[in-house]
């Protein structure tokens, strides 16, 4: 089914119309391929759609009036790609939190599989409602999901507070992971599972997990179990450990004391703190990388943070974070505080040179990046890339932020979101010359 012609009265190159998201792009062979929500004319919405130079613009899940429709019935929180396979993830009731297309028969089907005991799965085990948030894939043919889910966990002693990753063996049977996440408030319950990243250099693999919460462990919730926002899989213990530690900024010093000498685990720094930094008091981990130093690198609305008086001395970043290793702390990039606003996505160009997109305008020394940067994680020097990703003035709503994703193939980058145009003048912020609505390519 191919997409309607773009009207022939508009001058906007690339996605026609105004409203909507993109969640995810990625590219595979020829063609790129899209997530999110994409009005259409006739009240139809695309929700993965994908993009061929000879064919055009086609859509591959999409929702109309009534029961018309294909595919997964709303929008992706993304999209991966795996086997031949598209993996549609998020709060997609249709499919249960998950939905399989098979680019080679063009046919969606649900994600199916068993408990350990042999009961049926369809997604993430929940009738109704529920989320998968995000896909991993092994080498060894598991598959990780990470969301809200009803598949109970017969190894703890509560099953039904089973921890919010289920691994899904090559026989498609599914083994809940320890115990869940639990808010840092209970009066006020914000938990979000937002992203998963697995390890297979090191043996046995790395498998982190990162959102927003704030403990983690068997019920009821203890101090000494804080575990802000971000954790690792503990393959001895079959639970999740808190990761690094080093934080001091705005922790209780009572918390501190008795449980933390050596500073808070995870990341509780509130990143609206920084004077340069876009005001926001919802603090999440967004997106992770791991560095060929073996250091993890974490991107979201999140910051460091310390209240030494000595400005100059403070050791803080914001929108990104450095796990070290070696001494186990977090701490910033070298020679970088950070960025205005939230990172959504990082991916590395090689060792040292860290392609970030996302939500900011600029970093902490006031440079205009317009969303996408390239960020050398030993040096800490920033490079733009050409002016970057504006949205048109008259298209600007100050509560709706850009959400620049990207994909990498070869010396080509592939960025889409709320944006305009690409190219900006940095010193006045004028609309560059290349309008590029919602999709853009930089050729390196």
């Amino acid at each position: 089914r191919a997409f309607p012609e773009r009207q022939p009265r508009s001058n906007r190159t690339g996605m026609f119309g105004s409203e909507g998201n993109v969640s995810t792009v990625l590219k595979h062979g020829d063609t790129l391929y899209f997530s999110g929500r994409w009005p259409l004319p006739n009240n139809v919405n695309a929700f993965v759609w994908s993009y061929h130079p000879e064919r055009g613009w086609e859509d591959i899940a999409w929702k109309g009036r009534g029961n018309a429709g294909a595919g997964v019935q709303s929008p992706p929180d993304g999209i991966k790609l795996h086997d031949g396979k598209l993996y549609a993830f998020g709060a997609i009731e249709s499919h249960h939190g998950l939905g399989v297309y098979d680019l080679a028969s063009k046919t969606w089907s649900q994600f199916e599989g068993t408990t350990a005991d042999g009961k049926p799965v369809v997604g993430n085990g929940a009738p109704s409602g529920g989320t998968i948030d995000d896909v991993a894939f092994a080498k060894n043919g598991d598959i990780y999901l990470f969301g809200s889910h009803k598949v109970p966990n017969p190894d703890i002693s509560a099953p039904d507070m089973a921890g919010r990753v289920i691994r899904v063996d090559a026989q498609r049977v599914y083994h809940p992971m320890g115990w869940a996440f639990g808010p840092l408030n209970p009066s006020k319950p914000t938990v979000h599972w937002e992203c998963l990243l697995l390890d297979e250099t090191r043996t046995p693999l790395e498998l982190y997990v990162a959102g927003t919460w704030g403990y983690s462990g068997p019920v009821p919730y203890q101090r000494g179990r804080l575990s802000y926002n971000i954790a690792r899989w503990n393959h001895e213990t079959k639970d999740w450990d808190p990761l690094g530690k080093g934080n001091f900024g705005y922790v209780s010093k009572l918390d501190l004391e008795k449980y933390f000498p050596q500073g808070a685990p995870g990341l509780p720094g509130m990143p609206y703190r920084g004077s340069f930094v876009t005001q926001s008091s919802f603090h999440w981990v967004r997106c992770m990388a791991m560095g060929a130093d073996g250091n993890l690198y974490v991107g979201g609305n999140i910051a460091l943070l310390a209240e030494d008086d000595r400005v100059a001395e403070r050791r803080e970043s914001f929108g990104i974070a450095r796990w070290n290793r070696a001494t186990d702390l977090w701490e910033p990039v070298p020679n970088f505080r950070g960025f205005s606003g939230d990172v959504k996505q990082m991916t590395f160009l090689d060792e040292r040179r860290l392609l970030v997109s996302g939500n900011f305008d600029y970093d902490e020394r006031w440079r205009v990046l317009n969303n996408v940067a390239i960020l050398d994680v030993t040096t800490g020097e920033v490079s733009p890339l050409g002016g970057g990703l504006i949205r048109s003035m008259a298209d600007t709503n100050g509560a709706i932020s850009s959400e620049v994703v990207h994909c990498v193939d070869g010396d080509d980058y592939y960025f889409a979101g709320l944006f305009d145009y690409a190219g900006v003048r940095g010193n006045d912020l004028l609309e560059g010359p290349v309008e590029s609505h919602r999709v853009a390519h930089w050729n390196a």
